[in-house]
């Protein structure tokens, strides 16, 4: 005989505790068949919400879960990295001279290495900080008149971040001068190592065999001076530094212009999309009161947490 089942949820997920006074092999038998009635449940469940799950996230059914804090230290971490760089020990390297070119040239490896890291920690902190403004801009599309009827979850989700950007943000004025001025950093820096080394139309890294030409030629010669794989050292501290400060400068204005989201996801609490939190949202401005809005999703997160039920 099996008594009441008691439930406990931990952080390995849900556990069903039983007891019973029958025998180890029959208790065995009846674990089996209690494990094969869960499992062909679970497979109906997957499917009814899976059949489901289209029109659901077209109408907004879906809380989406703010990773914000996750993936801002994932960019801080790489930003870090870029500004100081890890120090390695210098060596002296002489390099033999090259006909044609003047005498061997000497320099310390450890500050070339040096440089080195720093490029490649910011090429990760660009991909890391677009990372988190495409989630953020997600996030904000529900404080930003998201509407079921026009908009798809699905689709904004899998869309260009220049298409969330044009969602949320608009193309005129400041808008339209920060979206070409990240579009150019993205450009420079990032695209050309997140599509496998290649830049955009190629750049300097396909070389042509050209009749009558002893040796090959880069492909895209107009945008040799612009790539970051044609130079020895790839970005300077000034390149660095700029990066940097277009993005904080992003970020100050992106809480300017979503001001109400950026707070709800500074907050670390998840979005909802679904027609009841969008009526909440609406009283809630009407009375002029996000702040009590914020604190009660604030609230209940906490007793969440806390298993405080």
């Amino acid at each position: 005989m099996v008594s009441p089942a008691s439930w406990r949820i931990g952080s390995s997920g849900v556990r069903l505790f039983l007891r019973t006074e029958a025998p180890e092999e029959e208790a065995r038998k009846t674990l089996a068949q209690i494990v094969k009635k869960l499992r062909s449940s679970i497979r109906t469940i997957e499917k009814l919400v899976l059949d489901a799950a289209p029109e659901l996230l077209r109408k907004g059914n879906a809380t989406v879960v703010n990773q914000h804090r996750s993936l801002r230290r994932a960019y801080e971490y790489f930003r870090e990295r870029a500004v100081d760089p890890v120090v390695i020990e210098d060596e002296t390297i002489v390099h033999k001279p090259i006909p044609g070119l003047g005498a061997a040239t000497s320099f310390k490896s450890g500050t070339i290495q040096m440089r080195m890291n720093a490029f490649h920690d910011m090429v990760a902190a660009i991909s890391a900080y677009l990372s988190l403004f495409e989630h953020d801009l997600v996030l904000a599309l529900a404080f930003s008149g998201f509407d079921p009827a026009k908009d798809n979850l699905a689709s904004m989700i899998g869309s260009r971040w220049g298409e969330k950007f044009d969602r949320l943000l608009g193309t005129d004025g400041a808008a339209g001068r920060y979206r070409q001025r990240l579009t150019d950093v993205v450009e420079r820096w990032r695209n050309p190592y997140s599509h496998g080394g290649f830049e955009k139309g190629h750049g300097a890294t396909i070389y042509l065999h050209t009749p009558g030409v002893e040796t090959a030629l880069p492909v895209g010669l107009t945008r040799v001076r612009d790539s970051p794989l044609f130079s020895f050292l790839p970005a300077s501290e000034t390149d660095i530094t700029e990066v940097f400060d277009l993005f904080d400068e992003i970020d100050s204005w992106l809480k300017s212009q979503l001001m109400e989201a950026m707070r709800w996801i500074d907050a670390g609490l998840n979005v909802r999309f679904d027609e009841d939190f969008r009526s909440r949202l609406a009283e809630a401005r009407k009375a002029d009161d996000f702040d009590g809005l914020l604190d009660y999703f604030d609230y209940q997160q906490m007793m969440i947490d806390n298993m405080d039920f």
